[in-house]
């Protein structure tokens, strides 16, 4: 409507420019009264302008006015789209970032809902549910979710901090209320907490007191008991030991009557106690006959097998012959040591189940071993207390190795090889490392992910729990086409128990110190985690 408007316009225009334009030709031309007599000699004559010449230029004028009007109007317009234009784009960027911030929005919330879900609340930095439920409330202040999920990190630090204070484990719980306090400066819930602890603490180390009060006066009894005991024994020795010289005089009395019997009946039973002795004899070969080989047996580490050639059935051969014989009876219980040391040893390794099995086998050989008892509570202490990340004590760390991968087309000696032999020899000659030989395949331990290639933790930790192990020691290396001459290797140590992956990268010439900085790397992480709160 705009342009048709306008042409009409400049058309209205030109046909009144014309009109203007005749009429004033009209009045030039006519006659006048008052007009003086021009001299033709004394002035030239003016060019001659005929009426069409006039309306011509008049129509040119209008028309150039009507072209720049129209173009003035088109600028007008273009500089109104343009203006509509960038209008349209500011809202649709403005759109773009809100749908940003949401998605972001979004993202965060997701990933916070995870750490919370795996007790990520603060740690680590900037990789953990508080940061991120501060990061959606920076983007949007209100957001209800975000101020949920502060409230539930608070209410979760506040349950651990109440657990950890049923336990009366106060330096743990503390710790809690002081994250807590990190999450909500001032919250009243914190407070109360940090009173119902406190009094708990308090009540504790009175509870200690009076048990420590009463332990001291059961001890004085004790030991005014003891010593009365003492006297009432020592005055029993005394009575016993003139009881004893009595009747010793009373045995030599009757020896001297019975001497001269026994005289009289020697001759006679000369003979049968002759057949009596080469019995004994010959029972005295057996016995040490059967004595050798059970020590033979014991000496090879042979207690209880195989059949009809160990320690523990030769012994019980010379206790069916002597029953009261004393080097079987302390060689049974040899055995019996020596299977509560071997229980020792399989509870270091946090082998309980195996612990459990050798003492009851320990039991069995020789009942009320003394030995078993500290052996078999400290197997329940150590059950109790087992979360399966407590380093082992001696060594401290076991650790396996899977089997080496990576891609050979050398058509030379396998590198893999090389490197699995380097890798075992390594830890073996570590003596804070114990080298555990493990039933894990390659599918276990690694999956692709391009040329570099990633432990599958969810399997290996599995390996963690199952053998009690610390961690796993890993390779792939790469050996293809010219780069056989100097092998990539990616080197891997993975915490089994903390969950923590160390890398190194380098080559077949750098596995001293890829492995020796993965180790050291592993070995610092245990000793944080040990100095940890």
């Amino acid at each position: 409507a705009g342009p048709g408007i306008g042409r009409r316009i400049a058309e209205v225009a030109a046909v009144v420019v014309i009109v203007a334009a005749m009429g004033a030709w009209y009045l030039l031309t006519q006659p006048g009264e008052r007009a003086p007599a021009r001299d033709p000699i004394a002035e030239p004559a003016a060019p001659s302008v005929t009426p069409s010449e006039e309306l011509l230029a008049a129509s040119k004028i209008a028309e150039q006015k009507a072209a720049e009007e129209q173009r003035a109007r088109e600028e007008a317009e273009r500089a109104q789209a343009m203006a509509a234009q960038q209008a349209e784009l500011e809202r649709v960027r403005a759109e773009a970032e809100q749908a940003r911030k949401r998605a972001e929005i979004e993202r965060l919330l997701r990933e916070a809902t995870q750490d919370l879900a795996a007790d990520r609340l603060t740690t680590p930095a900037d990789e953990n549910a508080f940061a991120r439920y501060r990061a959606v409330l920076a983007l949007d202040p209100a957001n209800e979710e975000a101020l949920q999920g502060l409230h539930d990190i608070l209410a979760r630090y506040l349950a651990l901090a109440e657990s950890a204070t049923g336990e009366n484990n106060f330096a743990l719980a503390r710790g809690y209320l002081d994250k807590a306090e990190s999450v909500s400066p001032g919250a009243e819930s914190i407070a109360a907490a940090r009173t119902a602890l406190e009094k708990r603490s308090q009540a504790l180390v009175a509870e200690q007191k009076r048990i420590e009060s009463e332990a001291r006066k059961l001890a004085e009894e004790e030991r005014k008991r003891m010593e009365a005991a003492r006297r009432a024994t020592e005055e029993e020795r005394r009575r016993l030991e003139v009881a004893r010289r009595a009747a010793e005089e009373e045995r030599v009395r009757i020896q001297a009557e019975r001497e001269a019997e026994i005289e009289r009946q020697r001759l006679a039973q000369e003979a049968v106690v002759q057949a009596k002795l080469e019995a004994d004899f010959k029972k005295a070969q057996s016995i040490a006959a059967l004595l050798k080989t059970a020590q033979e047996a014991l000496e090879s580490d042979r207690l209880v097998a195989p059949p009809a050639d160990n320690a523990l059935d030769a012994f019980k051969a010379v206790l069916e012959i002597d029953p009261q014989n004393a080097e079987a009876n302390a060689g049974i219980k040899r055995i019996a040591d020596r299977h509560v040391e071997l229980a020792r040893e399989a509870l270091a390794e946090y082998d309980f189940d195996q612990t459990e099995a050798l003492l009851d086998q320990a039991n069995t050989i020789y009942a009320g071993t003394p030995s078993i008892v500290p052996v078999r509570q400290a197997l329940r202490d150590g059950r109790a207390a087992y979360d399966g990340r407590r380093p082992i004590a001696a060594p401290p760390y076991r650790v396996t190795m899977p089997p080496v991968a990576g891609a050979n087309t050398c058509r030379t000696e396998d590198p893999g090889i090389e490197i699995e032999h380097f890798a075992s020899r390594y830890l073996k000659g570590d003596n804070e490392l114990a080298y555990v030989s493990t039933t894990s395949s390659r599918d276990d331990s690694w999956q692709d992910a391009g040329i570099n290639r990633e432990p599958r933790a969810e399997r290996l930790y599995l390996l963690g729990k199952k053998e009690k192990l610390d961690g796993a020691l890993m390779y792939w290396f790469s050996a293809i086409g010219t780069q056989c001459i100097k092998v990539h290797v990616d080197a891997y140590l993975v915490d089994l128990q903390t969950r923590t992956v160390y890398v190194e990268e380098g080559s077949t010439a750098d596995l001293e110190e890829l492995t020796s900085e993965l180790v050291a790397q592993f070995k610092r992480g245990r000793e944080a985690l040990a100095r940890a709160p």
